[in-house]
């Protein structure tokens, strides 16, 4: 038998069942559109959790003390550590590997005011070194400088929210143009220039000296952009933010950045053993705890991991679904063509020939269905990146892959029923009604 002939045999034997065979289509491009989706989703996450670690700092970790003074309320009772700015200054200066460390002060739930314009953000007390470790420079303006913490002075730099929030335009009105006969409305909105600019943070003013570079969301998913940052002597001095006249001037947590991503973990034992030298911490006890950045990032890829593995499995089971509704179409199609079976046999055809007929038709319902899914994969994928605002690529090697699986479940799928077709006794076939 010709391969053109043994075609279009194949051909008209699905087109005998348009309505069945595309049902069966579908089930198969469901499950495709699924992989192909869901590889992108998982390469997304991985992309969102690489940047996400990478705005954070590869080299960069926290220290937090047991108990945290704020306003002079120790937040851990019965606990008598404290992290103090005289410790992080001895980070700095001690630690050979640790390239910049900073204090921390954080003032959450503070209403920043600028005209008519109010917007509660978090406002972080830092020193200067705290931008050399995060990497952060600005995108307009300046940062603060040592003398402006030295001498606590009112001033600030704003995140990326902070000024779109407090900073906007109220929209231009739409002006109707004129183009080829179509009227099209244009509204632009712009931000005012926020250097310079006098806000109030909790009542109190603040010039603004500078607006940072975008940063987005961190491992943790807060948002970087959305923060007033001001020198750490104004937030302990004028701000509330002190342990009290007699004891030493105590600070939410320090940021740490080791002199590159390979020597944070021996960054981080030094300072630990540092701290217990400083506070007369026995071993086993310590008072401070020590954090990468990457365990936060690592812990969100694990979570990823698992929701991809949880949607390969839900794909995986609506191919499998596919699979058998291929085998169950078949099945019904030998039943209904058991004569002309037996007519074939009859006249000379070979039990191959038959084989073949019907495994090429499994796989060509299943081929079909890989491409419809991957095609509709695409839509999905466009789809998920755009709700979700995350990018969700697709890559050649999991259009492959799915390609692959579809030609492998017709192929697995249809072979029973092409194999018991081909097993058909001729003249059983030829009496079956």
């Amino acid at each position: 038998m010709s391969p053109h002939t043994l075609l279009r045999i194949v051909l008209v034997g699905i087109a005998r069942a348009k309505l069945r065979s595309a049902l069966t289509a579908l089930t198969v491009a469901i499950g495709v559109c699924l992989v192909v989706t869901v590889g992108a989703i998982g390469a997304g996450a991985r992309i969102a959790v690489e940047k996400a670690a990478e705005s954070m700092g590869t080299n960069v970790f926290n220290v937090w003390p047991s108990a945290t003074m704020y306003g002079g309320v120790r937040t851990a009772a019965g606990s008598q550590a404290t992290l103090t700015l005289d410790d992080i200054r001895a980070i700095r200066e001690e630690v050979d590997v640790v390239l910049q460390a900073s204090g921390q002060v954080r003032l959450g739930g503070s209403q920043c005011v600028h005209r008519n314009k109010n917007w509660s953000t978090a406002v972080l007390g830092v020193e200067t070194g705290y931008f050399e470790a995060r990497a952060w420079p600005v995108a307009e303006g300046r940062l603060f400088t040592d003398v402006d913490v030295a001498q606590a002075q009112r001033v600030c730099v704003i995140g990326q929210r902070v000024a779109s929030e407090l900073f906007a335009l109220e929209e231009s009105p739409a002006e109707n143009v004129q183009s080829g006969g179509v009227q099209r409305a244009l509204a632009a909105t712009a931000r005012e220039n926020p250097i310079g600019v006098t806000i109030k943070i909790r009542g109190m003013p603040f010039r603004v000296l500078g607006v940072l570079a975008p940063k987005g969301q961190n491992a943790m998913g807060w948002d970087q952009d959305d923060n007033v940052i001001i020198p750490l002597t104004t937030t302990l001095k004028r701000m509330g933010a002190t342990t009290g006249h007699h004891g030493p001037i105590a600070v939410n947590s320090a940021i740490v950045a080791a002199t590159s991503a390979a020597t944070v973990e021996q960054a981080m034992q030094a300072v630990r053993e540092l701290l217990a030298r400083r506070h007369n911490s026995p071993a086993g006890a310590e008072e401070f705890s020590v954090r990468n950045f990457g365990d936060a990032a690592e812990a969100a890829a694990k979570q990823q991991r698992i929701l991809a593995m949880l949607l390969a499995t839900i794909a995986a089971i609506s191919l499998l679904v596919g699979g058998i509704g291929i085998m169950n179409i078949m099945l019904v199609s030998v039943t209904e063509r058991t004569r002309e079976i037996g007519i074939r046999l009859a006249v000379g055809a070979k039990p191959r020939h038959i084989l073949a007929q019907f495994l090429l038709e499994a796989l060509a319902i299943s081929g079909v269905g890989g491409l419809l899914g991957i095609g509709s994969s695409f839509v999905a994928a466009w789809a998920v990146a755009s709700w979700l605002e995350w990018a969700a690529p697709i890559s050649s090697q999991s259009v492959a892959v799915a390609a692959s699986v579809s030609i492998a479940i017709g192929a697995f799928f249809g072979f029973y029923p092409a194999r018991r077709a081909a097993r058909l006794d001729p003249i059983e076939a030829l009496r079956y009604e």
